[in-house]
């Protein structure tokens, strides 16, 4: 990431975009990458709120202007970095909870146990915020959720979007459904697995 933070506001790099907003060429993954250096910025996105739809609208603009700053966007581009940036934000608040918060540490050990990139205040905030009971149960909860998922694209860091634009430009046609699953999804056709997943997709 380095070298997009190092660009000139007149070596801005153009993405493409679909017909749904979403970005679609070769410069989507970096893009995506770069929204997650921002975010993980504790400047930028503040851990303390407690999902992306309550972090006030003026770190957003900021954010925005960040990623416009180093990417030439089209205004409605807006809309999926925003959305991005929410994923990115939960996932890294996933990512040092999974690695760095310890039930069985007291307060006093754990606010010292952390990622050297996340502020101590925003720390003590969100391992008070783990602790809670409430949270702990809801927390319990999503685990199992997790744990009962069926499948797991095997597309890597290749957005959605990507893979339906090569898939159609290889078969001269839109992907259906179905296709884009056995793709995304299925390392191979024919086993039971990719059977199960076809069935799925086709309800």
């Amino acid at each position: 990431m380095r070298n997009i933070w190092g660009t000139r506001d007149d070596e801005r790099l153009i993405v493409n975009w679909n017909k749904l907003g979403q970005p679609d060429d070769e410069l989507a993954t970096k893009l995506s990458s770069f929204i997650g250096t921002i975010v993980r910025d504790g400047k930028n996105a503040l851990l303390i709120y407690k999902n992306w739809h309550k972090v006030p609208e003026h770190y957003k603009d900021h954010i925005w202007a960040l990623v416009q700053s180093k990417f030439d966007l089209p205004s409605h581009a807006r809309k999926w970095v925003m959305k991005c940036s929410g994923k990115k934000l939960k996932d890294w608040k996933a990512n040092i909870k999974k690695n760095y918060y310890k039930n069985h540490l007291s307060f006093d050990q754990q606010k010292h146990y952390k990622d050297s990139r996340v502020y101590a205040d925003q720390w003590e905030h969100l391992i008070k915020y783990w602790a809670i009971e409430e949270v702990k149960a809801q927390s319990d909860k999503n685990k199992a959720s997790r744990a009962e998922r069926k499948y797991n694209h095997i597309t890597g860091t290749k957005s959605f979007p990507r893979v339906r634009k090569e898939q159609k430009n290889k078969l001269g046609h839109s992907p259906t459904r179905a296709h884009m699953f056995k793709v995304c999804y299925t390392k191979e056709t024919g086993t039971p697995e990719a059977t199960k997943a076809m069935i799925v997709c086709t309800k």
